[in-house]
C-alpha cells in the first residue's frame, strides 16, 4: 500500500502553484518533512514524513488548503533494554490560509485548522496505538520557481495539546 502511494505521490513532483493573481485555480503539491512528536514522560521521536497537499486561493489573502500524508522513516528507541519501533502511520489537516501578496516571487502565509494523526509503537511484548485530532497552526513562505512550480518553507504545529506535540519542518 505504501509504494504503491509512494509512486502515485512521485507522479506529483511536478506540483501546480497558485499566484495571488489566480484566484479560484486549484493547486496540488508534495511535501518532504521532517516531523517529531514529543509525548509525556519527555518521550521524543523523530520521523521523515512525505505529504500532499490540495487547495485554492478562494481571493488575492486567502484560501483553503487539505492535506494527508504518512511516515517514510520510522524511529527506534530504547525502552528501557527493549527496543520500540515508533512509526507515524498517517495524518490529515484541513486549513484556512492568509498570504501576504507576492513580491518577486515569494510571500508568506499563516495556517489555522484541524487536524489528526496516528502513531504505532511496537515491541516485542506489545503495540500501542496514538491516535489524536486536535487545532493546528503553521507559518511558512513560498518562492515561485515558474509560473506553475514552486517551493516551501515552514513550520506547522499539528497538535497543540500541553502534554503532546506533532510538528513538520
Amino acid at each position: 500500500m505504501k509504494k504503491s502511494l509512494l509512486i502515485f505521490i512521485g507522479v506529483l513532483l511536478f506540483s501546480t502553484y497558485a499566484s495571488s493573481e489566480d484566484v479560484f485555480k486549484p493547486y496540488i503539491g508534495l511535501d518532504f518533512k521532517t516531523t517529531e512528536y514529543n509525548g509525556q514522560a519527555d518521550t521524543e521521536y523523530q520521523f521523515e514524513s512525505v505529504g500532499m497537499r490540495i487547495g485554492t486561493d478562494i481571493a488575492k489573502y486567502y484560501g483553503i488548503e487539505g492535506r494527508a500524508g504518512f511516515g517514510i522513516k520510522d524511529d527506534r528507541v530504547m525502552v528501557g533494554n527493549v527496543p520500540v519501533d515508533v512509526t507515524l502511520e498517517h495524518y490529515f489537516a484541513g486549513f484556512g490560509k492568509i498570504q501576504t501578496d507576492r513580491y518577486h516571487g515569494f510571500n508568506a502565509y499563516g495556517l489555522a485548522g484541524v487536524s489528526h494523526f496516528e502513531i504505532e509503537a511496537t515491541s516485542r511484548f506489545r503495540n500501542q496505538n496514538i491516535r489524536e485530532t486536535d487545532f493546528a497552526w503553521g507559518v511558512g513562505s513560498s518562492y515561485a520557481l515558474t509560473e506553475d512550480v514552486g517551493v516551501n518553507l515552514e513550520y506547522l504545529q499539528m497538535v497543540s495539546d500541553s502534554d503532546l506535540s506533532l510538528i513538520h519542518y
